[in-house]
């Protein structure tokens, strides 16, 4: 999909029988601790953890290219005190993400190890261990963009064609289009007003000839 943002998929006039659907709140058929877990909570948490990796390697391929990159002093940028701060600052925003989101999964693990169903409570805080892993992946990213500076717009850019980059147009940049295939919005006018429509259809003026400009 390459960050098209591309996520509704429409089956119309499928028939699906009842045996091959699974509701969100359905019970589980087997006893087991794994099968304990809501279901929903598996799912999503699977999502957090990607878009943490995805942050994690946009951090991992501009410390590559910040070795190599020169910055007006001919110095690598990677030994420049806002860059390092930078990458700290990044590297620590996602793991303590990482950490959030597996302390509050792991409250649900611990519930369904004792057999008893998760608290709303306990599913609403990971439901903001989720919510802290998309906000802090979009604001790691977004620096590490920054700090390659229009490297990052070519297709030989290694922060590019990472694994982030399936999904850094839509969920990162809030377009709908890719990093490639941005386009930028048209400029807004003023309706014109009557004098200018009446003008518009007045017929053009002859062009002056030769002798005329002679004149």
């Amino acid at each position: 999909m390459r960050g098209t943002n591309s996520n509704t998929v429409i089956a119309q006039d499928v028939p699906v029988t009842a045996d091959m659907t699974v509701a969100p709140d359905a019970k589980a058929r087997i006893d087991r601790q794994l099968f304990r877990v809501p279901l929903t909570n598996q799912i999503t948490s699977g999502g957090a953890a990607v878009v943490l990796g995805m942050a994690r390697a946009a951090i991992d391929e501009m410390a590559k290219l910040s070795r190599t990159r020169m910055g007006p002093d001919g110095m690598p940028i990677a030994q420049q005190p806002r860059i390092q701060a930078a990458f700290g600052q990044a590297g620590a925003r996602v793991d303590a993400a990482s950490a959030l989101l597996r302390t509050k999964l792991g409250m649900l693990d611990a519930a369904a190890a004792a057999g008893r169903p998760a608290t709303e409570a306990e599913r609403g805080a990971v439901r903001g261990a989720y919510s802290q892993a998309a906000e802090t992946a979009r604001a790691v990213l977004t620096s590490m963009y920054e700090l390659g500076s229009s490297t990052a717009l070519y297709e030989s850019s290694p922060t590019t064609n990472s694994t982030l980059r399936s999904r850094s147009g839509a969920a990162f940049r809030g377009s709908s289009q890719s990093p490639r295939r941005s386009r930028i919005p048209r400029q807004a006018t003023t309706p014109p007003t009557d004098h200018e429509r009446q003008e518009s259809r007045k017929p053009p003026a002859p062009p002056i000839t030769p002798a005329q400009n002679r004149r």
